[in-house]
């Protein structure tokens, strides 16, 4: 005679095994990550060791770390590039627009998830670096070289 488990007891218990599960894979994960912690400490110490020991006086604390590659403005890659090309086809021919202009229209596209002054200010430095990049290659024409109180302006290519 087989007893009928009531739905809410099956859910909690089907709930219950899922999580447990998340958990061990989470726990198989932590534990190769320590593995590799530990080669990795076990492969510094001599390096340590044998900086210690070069005729130039330094010792391992002194060499700076390296610098990971961040991203500007918090988007994937390429995606600036993209909008500058749409936003600029978009326009009718021989028209031009300002960096302002390019700007709020990236704004626009991407709702970015911590919206703020400083990544506005991230983006927008990406989107100036990016227009000369594109002006530099020859991909875009720059109409006006801004300066302190005016944009730049560009304009695509035909």
């Amino acid at each position: 005679m087989n007893a009928k488990i009531p739905s809410s007891l099956k859910w909690l218990m089907v709930t219950y095994q899922k999580h447990m599960q998340q958990l061990n894979q989470l726990d198989g994960q932590l534990n190769e990550i320590y593995r590799q912690r530990k080669l990795l400490l076990d492969k510094i110490e001599p390096l340590k060791k044998v900086i210690g020991l070069h005729e130039v006086p330094i010792t391992a604390s002194d060499i700076p770390s390296l610098r990971k590659k961040t991203k500007q403005s918090g988007l994937a890659y390429g995606e600036v590039t993209k909008l500058i090309y749409k936003y600029l086809g978009s326009l009718p021919e021989g028209q031009d627009a300002s960096v302002s202009e390019i700007f709020y229209y990236c704004m626009g596209e991407f709702i970015i998830s911590a919206a703020n002054d400083a990544s506005d200010q991230l983006l927008l430095k990406s989107v100036r670096k990016q227009l000369k990049n594109m002006a530099y290659k020859g991909n875009i024409a720059i109409t006006f070289s801004g300066n302190t109180y005016k944009d730049s302006r560009y304009k695509r290519l035909n």
